[in-house]
């Protein structure tokens, strides 16, 4: 016994109804066609996502790493002026101690922030 075969017509089928069966394969190959394009679509967009996902991760990691090797360095410039203001072979130019500095314009010091009307030439008058 035979299989049933929908493309399969008797031999006295009319043309029309060839021409129907012919039709139908056609469109059954149509959708196959477009089921195939579509998979390729999300095949070829998923591929594009992760290269871009792993160029994105190399420049990320690029600019770590040239972050991290600026900040060892300002470490170790910071190290070498912090040793020589230690030894007292460092002067001028902010090598001092922090605590060794003159207070700042607008800092609320013993004179008043700006503003305050309060100099050190007012204070010695009253």
């Amino acid at each position: 016994m035979r299989a049933y075969n929908p493309g399969r017509l008797p031999r006295d089928a009319t043309p029309a109804q060839r021409e129907a069966v012919e039709v139908q394969k056609l469109r059954k190959e149509l959708q196959r066609e477009k089921r195939a394009v579509a998979r390729e679509l999300r095949q070829d967009s998923a591929f594009l996502a992760a290269e871009k996902d792993r160029e994105v991760d190399a420049r990320a990691e690029a600019q770590q790493t040239k972050y991290k090797q600026f900040l060892t360095f300002m470490q170790q410039q910071s190290a070498e002026a912090n040793e020589a203001a230690r030894e007292g072979l460092a002067r001028g130019g902010g090598s001092g101690r922090a605590g060794n500095r003159a207070p700042r314009i607008g800092s609320k010091g013993s004179y008043g922030g700006r503003g305050s009307g309060k100099t050190k030439a007012n204070r010695r008058k009253g």
